[in-house]
């Protein structure tokens, strides 16, 4: 269940000049969330209960820009001072930068405050058919209905972005909920590397429980290409609630690699809709407890077009009295033929206090497709940590040595050498007891254009180990 008592829309604008159509939005997502249950699939309702209260919460219009930075956001940000970014701090968007050549070509990249004034030709129709409709998701119609900050990325046609276009997100107020979405529409032949962080300050680790809400849509039209990756190390006092989706048209190919390390409660929706004919789709998820963290994980591929290939791969590690359920489905429509799709939940747990569930499943509506799932929660491997002993490692450092060995097929596959090292940065830190409030210190030797490009994950490599549906 969940109690939250949100402010009334209308109060709560992107901008004092929201249009019209756009407040309409928000209340009818608001009188949706009223109306929808908590879990959407039947198939889940028996693990739909963790109580998220946000009751003494209360959003906050979006705060003006400022040029005065966290000296730590300063330093890190004139490393990049070449590259497109963009720094929010709580509800507020007080740092966008865009280098001349790419807006120069056409990209865009503003808060939403702005493009719903600017660029009301390109966004309105996204946001009036949603990739993530307010109907279908309890949390997803009260991220629409309260938004108070996001972003906005466009890239016209034919339009690579050779480096990453990062996005460094910072709670700082104690106490506050910030509703944030971002809006990604890639036309045809366009190509760019999204790298999002969110971490939260010593103020808000002092303070009461807040909240970061997101919501991420992203469209590729034909043959483009997005890479999108979001490393969560928020405050053990956060509740951090995620509801993200794809649309793929023809030709297109999105990847997906996500981080959940930070927050006390972590609710993440992840789908790739592969609509268009060939288009391919690849999620990678870690996923690190301790404490009495609660993940409430859901992770989905929908094939409507034919040709299609579509891959997850989700693992998972709880410590101490932590637990997860990790969910997700793969849906293959009528008339969606030679599809080809793997999904894997696997969690490890390290105590006898923690818990996991992993449950898959499949929903094939079609003939001449390949689909397989699996599964696995198990405890870890005495016997593996009684060799690594007679090798002179501790218990502890044995336990570790398997973590990572376990986490280390997803990992390895993130193309990004920085980002590689700081996941494992986080995952070092929490395992010794430490969560890194404000990581933003860059990673020695972590040169992004000397990163070799991983190869894809694809559903064929999975078939030979797994059952096959026909």
């Amino acid at each position: 269940m969940i109690t939250i008592h949100p402010a009334n829309p209308p109060k709560i604008c992107l901008d004092q000049d929201e249009p019209e159509w756009y407040r309409k939005i928000r209340q009818d997502a608001l009188s949706l969330f009223d109306e929808l249950p908590m879990e959407s699939s039947p198939l889940y309702t028996k693990y739909a209960d963790f109580t998220i209260d946000l009751s003494h919460l209360h959003p906050e219009s979006p705060k003006s820009r400022s040029s005065e930075l966290p000296k730590e956001v300063t330093a890190y940000l004139e490393k990049r001072k070449e590259s497109p970014y963009a720094f929010q701090l709580d509800n507020a968007v007080p740092a966008i930068m865009i280098p001349e050549h790419y807006s120069d070509k056409g990209l865009i990249f503003t808060d939403l405050g702005s493009a719903l004034i600017e660029h009301p030709e390109l966004i309105r129709p996204y946001l009036e058919k949603r990739a993530i409709p307010p109907e279908g998701e309890k949390l997803a119609a009260l991220n629409i209905a309260m938004v108070n900050s996001g972003l906005f990325l466009y890239l016209p046609k034919d339009l690579e972005v050779s480096e990453p276009i990062r996005i460094l997100t910072i709670l700082d107020k104690p106490s506050s909920v910030v509703f944030n979405q971002l809006i990604v529409i890639a036309e045809e032949r366009s190509k760019v590397s999204i790298i999002e962080e969110n971490y939260s300050s010593e103020a808000v680790e002092s303070g009461k429980n807040s909240a970061f809400s997101s919501l991420g849509e992203i469209y590729l039209n034909p043959h483009s290409d997005v890479s999108y990756c979001c490393i969560q190390g928020l405050g053990e006092n956060v509740v951090a609630l995620s509801n993200r989706r794809a649309i793929c048209l023809d030709g297109s190919s999105v990847s997906w690699t996500l981080g959940h390390i930070g927050g006390q409660i972590v609710r993440s929706r992840l789908d790739s809709s592969l609509r268009g004919y060939g288009t391919i789709a690849e999620a990678l998820e870690i996923i690190f407890g301790d404490r009495t963290q609660i993940f409430d994980m859901d992770s989905d591929l929908t094939h409507r077009g034919t040709g299609t290939n579509g891959t997850i791969l989700s693992r998972g590690v709880m410590k101490d009295s932590s637990r997860a359920v990790m969910k997700g489905m793969i849906n293959i429509a009528k008339g969606a033929k030679n599809a080809q799709a793997y999904l894997g939940e696997h969690a490890m747990l390290l105590g006898k206090d923690a818990r996991a569930d992993a449950i898959p499943g499949l929903e094939i509506s079609t003939n001449e497709v390949k689909a397989t799932h699996a599964a696995s929660v198990s405890q870890v491997d005495q016997e593996a940590i009684f060799y690594l002993n007679t090798r002179g490692l501790s218990e502890d450092e044995a336990k570790k040595t398997l973590v990572l060995g376990f986490f280390e097929p997803a990992i390895q596959r993130i193309a990004s050498m920085e980002i590689r090292q700081r996941l494992l940065s986080l995952i070092n830190s929490k395992w010794d007891g430490v969560r890194e409030v404000l990581a933003l210190q860059p990673v020695e030797k972590a040169d992004e254009d000397a990163a070799k490009p991983v190869k894809r994950l694809g559903a064929k490599e999975f078939f030979e180990r797994h059952y096959k549906y026909e």
